[in-house]
Order: C-alpha cells, then sequence, then structure tokens
C-alpha cells in the first residue's frame, strides 16, 4: 500500500490514503501492487520533490528509519537507528519527520513524501 502526504511551499498539506485503486495488501499480486504505486508516482508533477519513507522494526528489536529522494542534483540517502524496541509505527513517524526537514531544505514548491504507513497518514491528518 502507497500512501502519501503533498506539501505545498510548506502552507498546505494534503494526505492521501489509497492508491488509484484501492485493494488489501495481503490478498494482492505484488505486481499489481507495483502497478498501482506506479501509476501514483508517475501523477506527480516533474518538478516536485519526491521523498520515500520507511520504517522498520527486526525480530531482535533493532529499529530504524529510512529516507531516499532522487533529483537531477543528487541522491539522498539516510538511514536513522532508532531506539532498540521502538516500534514501527514511531519508526515510519521518525522516517517522515525525517522527509520533513529534507522537504524544507530542497526549495522545492511542491513536495510529495510517499510511505507505505497508513496509520501514520491517519495519525498525521488528526
Amino acid at each position: 500500500m502507497l500512501t502519501h502526504l503533498h506539501l505545498l511551499a510548506a502552507s498546505h498539506v494534503e494526505f492521501r490514503e489509497e492508491l488509484l485503486t484501492s485493494t488489501p495488501n495481503h490478498s494482492s499480486h505484488p505486481e499489481l501492487l507495483r502497478q498501482l504505486a506506479l501509476e501514483v508516482i508517475n501523477d506527480i508533477p516533474d518538478q516536485a520533490l519526491i521523498v520515500y519513507t520507511d520504517g522498520s522494526r527486526s525480530n531482535t528489536g533493532r529499529a530504524g528509519s529510512g529516507i531516499f529522494s532522487n533529483t537531477l542534483e543528487n541522491d539522498v540517502k539516510i538511514s536513522i537507528r532508532n531506539s532498540d524496541h521502538c516500534s514501527v509505527f514511531i519508526s515510519e513517524l521518525i522516517a517522515i519527520s525525517g522527509a520533513l526537514d529534507h522537504a524544507l531544505n530542497s526549495y522545492k514548491d511542491s513536495t510529495w513524501i510517499l510511505t507505505d504507513s497508513r496509520s501514520s497518514i491517519q495519525y498525521l491528518k488528526n
């Protein structure tokens, strides 16, 4: 599942929780999910900054957050080691926070932050 928040010149934030077609992760073929995600990505304006985020935790309790963005100027790859036993939800929020920091320093008029964490987007909407 791909969800995103869209920032316009830091004055407007838009949250979207759905792909163009809604489908549950557990029952869908990975290639279908990939195609649906590409439809969202391909609709993003060319001049926009796109930032991908992810948070995770291993079975041993090690947690981290990742941020990736590529532009014509450079690639940005940020890995953050979170506290042991940090939840996946908090790791996702840390990644989104890092993406927001990156967006504020990018000098772009429009930023799209893409995440697979629907719960984080729902939390931020409220």
